[in-house]
């Protein structure tokens, strides 16, 4: 037989030339690929209760190591989808140290502490239990809601412009067997050579690095010589490196191979490693795709949207952060087909590259000079950067920058879907890397610490709008006791009373705050919202009494107040939370409360 290969067609008409159309299958979604990403999103839309079909090339669950980093965002999303602590037990929780010398010569570190999202700083994992860990949880919601095919391939897509739908063809690798695949939307989860992104007539833009890198994984024997129990930088010009320990025995090596090197020689004499999984010698690639969406009912997600430097270990998180964004969005686009609201399914739908892109060109770029000026392979250049972060390291406050800001950008919302009216500007980088400066790469990675430390301090300081410019941040999530358990000594986390739809808090209520927000709005109903009392609730009203009221835990309840700024001057304040954490909007006192309604109806409506 011929191998298939794959053809994308586009008709007028519902009448395609697929083969076997009275064989047609039907789900809402097909995600193709089941890696970390794929998964994730299937997990998601099980939630969603969306019908998903997962199409995997592969015959089982790719059963070797390549990402082993999550940060504590993508961690929270674990938490959503319920699958966070099951994730932690089978991760190494660790610090980072940035090294002269392999193991020595620590000039700083980086503690594992939990951050404002109520998770550890970052994980470590060994990826086949993780991909097993997700597809085990999409399996939980059963095959008609969430099915997996292992050993198939995608190798036809037709849209039909009559019905708003996709029809593929996915055959099965073995015995070359032709399934018709109806669906509204189909996800691209491929990796960067992505078929799906291939389709849309997409491209990936950016820069390879010059540096060759070789990672070798290996499991090691139980009387090794003892080795690093932390994630290490090693930043040294003759042979920079990164590694860590991962669970199970595993152990992970990345080396900066110079040109003539011969990579074979990292490998020679290594007796000590029962099993070798090899090494894998690419160049660092920072690229991201012009399209991530089709403009009618294809998306792209991780890998075949964006490629990005291992140096922040940011790839699969970034990955994650996609799906999560996109997910909320096709629920209620799908919604939308059966219901008789007039959302703006478009501008629902484009805001998810619009949304996402601008964060990871930052990570890209951010990652390229972090990785210029750390590993790099200047004497001279590396010289300089010790010096200096010897001296400026001595410094207290110039060591919280570094590790209170980590070197994660943080990247708000700008345009998409937030209350404009009600966001001040936000400051984010967007600077190209530059990577034959190392040591002004150090000067700008400090430089950019140093601007969100100065830049939070003085917007604390400023009373005026400082509720506002938290808007298109994710919320931080502090410990929560409710108010109606007897026991409260039973805390839990914020998300934990947060629904799968949008959430409302409100804080210092009031009879006319509840009347303001009009909650038997169909534009509530819509969002699937939640509603949540903070604090002290000052309504008479009993209506409110069915909604849960929680306390913040007290030592976190300054923090979580200044977020949302409330500087405890009574005013009710309303903050509108998206099911992917970002916020909305924050208002505060009766005049910015009463203009909610429109301001949602405005982003959500067609006029």
């Amino acid at each position: 037989m011929a191998p298939l290969t794959f053809v994308e067609e586009k008709s007028s008409s519902s009448t395609l030339p697929l083969q076997d159309l009275n064989e047609e299958e039907e789900y809402q979604v097909v995600i193709v690929g089941c890696g970390p990403n794929g998964s994730v999103m299937a997990n998601l839309l099980g939630m969603y209760g969306i019908k998903t079909l997962v199409v995997e090339a592969s015959d089982t669950i790719y059963n070797l190591p390549r990402a082993a980093h999550l940060d504590d965002e993508a961690i929270r999303i674990l938490q959503f989808i319920g699958l966070d602590e099951l994730m932690k037990q089978n991760s190494l929780k660790l610090d980072v140290k940035f090294n002269r010398k392999s193991q020595s010569m620590t000039y700083l570190t980086i503690k594992n502490t939990e951050t404002v999202y109520g998770h550890p700083r970052s994980i470590f994992w060994y990826q086949p239990e993780l991909e097993q860990i997700l597809v085990n949880g999409f399996q939980r919601f059963g095959e008609h809601m969430v099915k997996l095919l292992l050993g198939h391939r995608m190798v036809r897509m037709c849209y039909d412009q009559k019905t708003k739908t996709n029809r593929v063809e996915v055959v099965d690798n073995e015995t070359g067997h032709v399934k018709n695949i109806r669906c509204n939307f189909v996800i691209g989860a491929d990796g960067g050579n992505s078929t799906v992104r291939k389709s849309m007539s997409s491209n990936l833009h950016g820069e390879s690095g010059s540096m060759r890198w070789l990672v070798i994984d290996a499991t090691l024997d139980s009387d090794h010589p003892k080795i690093n129990d932390y994630f290490q930088f090693v930043c040294d010009p003759k042979l920079p490196m990164v590694s860590c320990p991962l669970p199970g025995n595993h152990f992970r090596w990345e080396f900066a191979i110079a040109d003539g090197q011969d990579e074979d020689e990292f490998i020679a004499g290594s007796d000590r490693l029962i099993e070798l999984y090899g090494g894998d010698l690419s160049k660092l690639k920072n690229r991201v795709a012009d399209r991530w969406f089709d403009g009618e009912s294809r998306f792209i997600i991780g890998d075949a949207a964006h490629c990005l430097p291992q140096f922040l270990g940011m790839g699969v998180s970034s990955g994650m952060r996609d799906s999560i964004n996109l997910a909320w969005k096709l629920k209620m686009a799908l919604d939308n087909i059966n219901e008789p609201y007039r959302i703006n399914t478009a501008a629902l739908l484009d805001s998810y590259a619009l949304e996402r892109k601008p964060e990871v060109e930052l990570i890209g770029n951010k990652s390229n000079r972090i990785g210029n000026a750390v590993m790099s392979t200047n004497i001279i250049a590396s010289t300089i950067r010790d010096l200096f972060s010897y001296i400026l390291l001595l410094m207290p406050f110039i060591q919280t920058i570094f590790t209170n800001n980590e070197m994660k950008p943080i990247v708000p919302i700008k345009e998409g879907i937030i209350d404009h009216g009600h966001a001040t500007d936000q400051y984010y980088d967007k600077k190209k890397s530059s990577p034959w400066k190392s040591f002004l790469g150090f000067l700008v990675i400090f430089y950019y610490a140093l601007l969100q430390w100065s830049s939070s301090s003085s917007s604390s300081s400023s009373r005026k709008n400082t509720h506002k410019k938290n808007v298109g941040h994710r919320i931080v999530q502090p410990n929560i006791i409710m108010n109606n358990n007897n026991n409260n000594n039973n805390t839990m986390k914020l998300d934990s009373v947060m629904g799968l739809g949008f959430s409302c808090f409100v804080v210092n209520a009031t009879d006319n705050t509840f009347s303001l927000l009009n909650t038997n709005s169909s534009i509530w109903k819509l969002l699937n919202t939640s509603f949540i009392t903070i604090g002290q609730n000052n309504s008479s009203s009993s209506h409110w009494k069915q909604f849960p009221s929680i306390q913040i835990q007290r030592d976190q309840d300054k923090p979580f107040n200044a977020f949302i700024g409330n500087n405890m001057d009574g005013d009710s304040i309303i903050v509108i939370v998206r099911p992917d954490k970002h916020i909305f909007g924050i208002y505060k006192g009766d005049n910015e409360i009463a203009t909610i309604s429109n301001s949602l109806q405005n982003t959500f409506l067609i006029n």
